[in-house]
This record gives structure tokens, sequence and C-alpha cells, in this order.
């Protein structure tokens, strides 16, 4: 936590690009799938089910087919897509184990978003 501590002093000195916090606890999800409603309200502040939010989440990461695919938040990634972009967000999961699935989708995604672009 400390690191986290230091970049929002740095962020707010002015000295680093703004950053957002995103904190998780698998242990309080319902399912793994719960993660992607969780994450995509922390990054925009809209509750969506888990399947709406992971279509978000990989349209936001750097899948933009399937921003056609979004429906009624296909028009909120358009018009605030480049704002949302502009902060660097710090993603901690807390019981990263409750995350384990037969397919293991939810860690693939979580851990693939950064090499996305």
């Amino acid at each position: 936590m400390s690191v986290v501590a230091h970049l929002k002093n740095e962020s707010s000195c002015g000295k680093a690009t703004g950053f957002e916090f995103v904190s998780i606890n698998a242990l309080e999800l319902r399912s793994p799938m719960e993660a992607y409603t969780q994450i995509w309200n922390s990054i925009c502040g809209m509750e969506r089910p888990p399947e709406i939010a992971a279509k978000n989440l990989d349209a936001f990461f750097g899948n933009k087919d399937s921003i056609t695919e979004l429906g009624n938040d296909k028009v909120f990634l358009y018009e605030n897509i480049d704002l949302l972009k502009t902060k660097v967000y710090v993603l901690m999961v807390d019981e990263i184990d409750y995350l384990v699935t037969e397919k293991q989708d939810v860690l693939y995604d979580i851990f693939s978003w950064p090499n996305r672009k």
C-alpha cells in the first residue's frame, strides 16, 4: 500500500499522471464473474451485470470491435473513453484464489488487460 500512497502523492503534486486505485476483495464476491461488475463500477461509476461489465472492460482495455456489441453503453464509451484513458488504473485483487474457475476466464482477462493496446 505504500506504493499507492506514493503514487497518490506524486499525482497530487503534478509529478505523475493521474491514476485510479481499484481494489476488490474476491472473498466478498458472490461469484468470480462479479469481479467485472466491481471493476467496471470503480472505473466509470456504472453498475452493470457481469456479462455486460466484462464486454465493457474488454472494449475499454483495447478490443474496439466489441464496442459495437455494447448497446446503450456504446454511446458512453465513445463519448468518454479518451477521458477515462487519461488515467492509469492500478488494480489490487485481494483473495485472488477465489477468482479461480474451470476456464480461468476472469483471471485471464485481468492479467491480459495491461498487454492490450
